[in-house]
């Protein structure tokens, strides 16, 4: 089964996303941030999931890119892809350089 973009867990798709900073204007960012901490406080995983892809759908707004292509495949392309990275990185950690930039991103 191939795996989707609504298939990641609600902490997969926060790791995911924490590796896009760079993606973000800074007040884009804070939101996102701000959501994932109202989102922690949430107990059910389906409501936290909710609330976070309200927050990022609308910073999306704000990408061309996401606009253009769409916020779905978007989604898919950008935090489907890094989680996938996050997925191959914590399998190879050992090969690890001092400058990884995933383990300076992820705890």
């Amino acid at each position: 089964m191939v795996l989707a973009y609504y298939d990641l867990s609600f902490n997969e798709r926060v790791k995911a996303i924490k590796t896009l900073v760079d993606y973000f204007k800074p007040e884009h960012w804070r939101r996102i941030q701000l959501a994932i901490e109202v989102c922690n406080e949430i107990t059910d995983e389906a409501d936290k999931c909710f609330r976070l892809e309200q927050t990022i759908d609308v910073v999306l707004w704000s990408l061309q890119d996401a606009i253009h292509c769409g916020f779905l495949e978007w989604k898919t392309k950008n935090i489907l892809e890094r989680h996938k990275a996050i997925k191959y990185h914590n399998l190879n950690t050992g090969e690890c350089s001092d400058n990884c930039k995933m383990c300076e991103v992820l705890p």
